[in-house]
């Protein structure tokens, strides 16, 4: 955010007396748990002061006092973007300590985000006032005050769409290349003489508002990128090639799905409405009561030495495409239920097949990857079981209890499922209990049984 000058000048002199007064003898331990002591004023945040970008919904800002080199919580709420009341407490005279502010002292706003606080500069300052009302409409400016020392998980290159300023590790998350969503302002596509609109009605969208939203074919932009508006309302025109343009757009029964860009928290929302929308040139449709389908790609951290891992995939796809470059330097053995396996010398393996399970080991003395084997959440993925072993990736969306995840009556069929640790269910004890997206089971379907299932988990 960019400061007035003579903000500019409350940031310095902020920063000289924090470096010279606290510095040394702060810690970073800041609990914005506020008191309640009888007696309080009312602080309104607004206007221009709710352009903070360096907050995200769910972060804390609160009053505090310092009092012997400690900072104290007076009043505080969670972040949302949105008016934030604060209820700043005074000091209650009938307890032997100072509990809340005194008259006349001066508010000191803090923040904490992605483990760091920091210092809220804001002007013109207030004074505690019991039962006064005061509002914030000007411009905040942050400082950083000091460092939790937590580690933030995110993407840390900049030539992606999840990049996250504040990320300490990689995590992987790296997965949309800056150039996969457009400008709302700036045409990606030519123009041809075949569209079809496509309108969200008010509210459909209404958890998306000001998110950019855009159409896809497969990984192939098919519209502008466009704002979700307030009312969670928004048209789009999805454009298909013609004889005239040499393009690879949409065409007549071509499947439409959506991306929209979270940038609050760094990533890409998948959604596919629950009935397929079909392009039809120059057709309208009017979305009044869609579900959508919300699932990040699913990734799963591997440990050192053997892990069981679900092919999440949505087509059987050779061990040299699926797996990330230069995978040989941290694999040493891929290997699947009937003993087929991969290493760097021998493939007999060759393909990972959609719901399938594969031991995989790491070397132990290399960092274990995560693995993310496809850019979406990918509905559908069927694996249809045999009798006896069989290695079977759990595919759902979010860990789920076994009894919820399985076929009604599984235990008819089923005898033994275990993990790669030997955690395991069966009629009698469940040791297991949850099934986790990505992992891969061992489970066993009685030789007697007539008709093996077909899973499918996904959501």
């Amino acid at each position: 955010m960019f400061l007035s000058k003579s903000q500019f000048k409350l940031v310095l002199l902020t920063v000289f007396t924090v470096l010279s007064f606290y510095g040394q003898t702060q810690t970073c331990n800041f609990d914005f748990t506020s008191p309640n002591t009888g007696n309080n004023m009312i602080v309104l945040i607004h206007g221009a002061a709710l352009e903070a970008t360096i907050l995200v919904e769910g972060d804390s800002i609160g009053a505090f006092m310092n009092i012997d080199d400690d900072w104290v919580c007076v009043g505080s709420t969670q972040w949302d973007g949105q008016q934030q009341v604060i209820a700043v407490w005074g000091d209650d005279i009938m307890t032997t300590i100072q509990d809340g502010l005194n008259p006349n002292q001066e508010i000191v706003f803090k923040a904490k985000s992605v483990g760091k606080i920091f210092s809220i500069l804001y002007s013109p300052t207030l004074e505690y006032v019991s039962n006064d009302v005061k509002t914030i409409d000007t411009s905040l400016g942050f400082v950083e005050f000091c460092n939790t020392g937590s580690e933030v998980n995110g993407c840390m290159s900049p030539d992606f769409i999840e990049f996250n300023p504040f990320a300490t590790i990689d995590d992987g998350s790296c997965t949309y290349a800056s150039s996969y969503f457009s400008s709302p302002d700036s045409s990606v596509i030519p123009n041809t003489d075949n569209n079809m609109s496509i309108i969200f009605d008010s509210g459909v969208l209404s958890d998306y508002v000001g998110m950019i939203i855009q159409a896809f074919n497969g990984s192939i932009q098919v519209s502008e990128a466009v704002i979700i508006q307030a009312d969670g309302m928004v048209g789009i025109s999805i454009i298909g090639s013609d004889a005239f343009c040499n393009c690879n757009l949409v065409t007549n029964g071509d499947v439409i799905t959506f991306s929209i860009l979270d940038s609050e928290n760094y990533s890409v929302l998948n959604l596919e409405p629950e009935n397929q929308l079909i392009y039809q040139a120059n057709g309208f449709i009017g979305v009044s009561s869609i579900s959508l389908i919300v699932h990040q790609p699913i990734s799963l951290q591997l440990t050192n030495g053997w892990n069981m891992v679900g092919y999440t995939g949505s087509a059987v796809t050779s061990i040299i495409e699926a797996m990330p470059v230069n995978f040989a330097d941290h694999f040493f053995l891929i290997k699947d239920v009937n003993g087929n396996f991969w290493n760097s010398l021998v493939d007999m393996l060759g393909t990972f097949t959609p719901g399938k399970g594969y031991m995989m080991y790491v070397y132990p003395d290399v960092t274990a990857p995560i693995i993310t084997f496809s850019e979406v959440y990918n509905l559908n993925i069927e694996f249809q079981l045999t009798n006896g072993w069989n290695m079977v990736a759990f595919t759902g969306a979010n860990e789920i209890g076994i009894i919820e995840a399985m076929p009604t009556n599984f235990q008819e069929d089923f005898f033994l499922i275990k993990d790669v640790n030997g955690n395991f269910w069966n009629s009698l004890v469940d040791m297991l209990q949850v099934l986790t997206p990505g992992k891969a089971y061992m489970m066993y379907v009685y030789i007697e049984s007539s008709s093996p299932p077909l899973l499918d988990f996904t959501d």
